[in-house]
């Protein structure tokens, strides 16, 4: 038996720059987060965030309105790990790619944070990140 939220995000430092959200779609923990229409200022509705966009938070854990209410905390600020979407290199440029995943910065994306190490495909990164 295995205890609290599945697929949790690990945190390797933290800002303190955590906030409570409420997913309008089932998100993945570990993707970038950003807000939609439908929530409230103390708890704002999010979803993945699309590819190239300047997302909310990082996901810290697995969320569905279907199933757990989607309850969700955006990790705002820290070195937390991500969920890579290629093969990433320590100080790798990092964007948000397709399905809120991590990976390297192109233009005309938006730089969401910093690699502090390498990852596979699919592996978690520890990612810088100030949103």
């Amino acid at each position: 038996m295995t205890f609290g939220p599945k697929n949790a995000a690990h945190e390797y430092m933290s800002g303190n720059a955590a906030n409570t959200a409420q997913a309008k779609t089932a998100i993945k923990g570990k993707t970038f987060i950003d807000i939609v229409p439908g929530g409230n200022p103390q708890c704002p509705a999010v979803q993945t965030a699309a590819a190239g966009s300047y997302p909310w938070a990082i996901a810290g854990w697995d969320a569905d309105p279907l199933i757990d209410e989607g309850v969700v905390t955006g990790q705002r600020r820290g070195a937390w790990s991500v969920t890579a979407g290629e093969v990433l290199a320590d100080g790798d440029v990092l964007a948000v790619g397709a399905g809120g995943k991590a990976v390297k910065w192109v233009a005309p994306a938006h730089v969401v944070g910093k690699a502090r190490g390498s990852a596979v495909l699919n592996g978690d990164v520890a990612v810088d990140v100030n949103f």
